[in-house]
């Protein structure tokens, strides 16, 4: 298995309310039931309780995640661990200037089979630019070029163990 980290928000914190101590673990999970986003990927604390969502804007980490356990869903694992109280919402995680919301800083694990690795590495490149990737995304593994035809050579960058 390869494990993929990134740093990111929780949102919604503003809306259900569920403080988490840090170093909490959560699980994410494809929402298809929700009638307002489709693409919905939802954060549950270990009671199963909502606390909050993958962010969709502006960056497209939820449309990725999505993506990613479109290829395999069985086979991946996404978690989600606390890694701050909440707090108003930061760029680049403001909806709306006016009235920010509250978010919950993260830390998304993916575990994906190392066979599939090139194809999350494409994708990630794909939705979150490939510059974005080198600051936020953390790869624990030593990767062999993308066995599809990919734009983004592979670098040290994605070998190092710091964003």
């Amino acid at each position: 298995m390869t494990k993929v980290q990134i740093s990111s928000v929780i949102t919604g914190y503003h809306v259900y309310k569920k403080k988490q101590p840090i170093g909490t673990v959560c699980k994410v999970l494809q929402d298809r039931s929700n009638v307002h986003d489709q693409e919905s990927l939802v954060v549950l604390n270990s009671d199963s309780q909502t606390i909050g969502h993958v962010p969709a804007k502006p960056v497209t980490l939820k449309s990725t995640l999505n993506e990613i356990l479109d290829i395999a869903c069985s086979a991946i694992e996404i978690k989600c661990e606390i890694i701050g109280t909440p707090t108003l919402a930061f760029p680049p995680w403001v909806n709306n200037p006016n009235k920010p919301g509250a978010v919950i800083p993260c830390r998304y694990t993916i575990k994906i089979p190392a066979t599939i690795a090139p194809d999350v590495k494409d994708i990630m490149c794909k939705h979150l630019g490939y510059d974005l990737v080198n600051d936020i995304v953390k790869f624990h593994e030593v990767f062999t070029p993308p066995t599809s035809p990919s734009h983004y050579p592979d670098s040290p960058d994605w070998k190092s163990m710091t964003p």
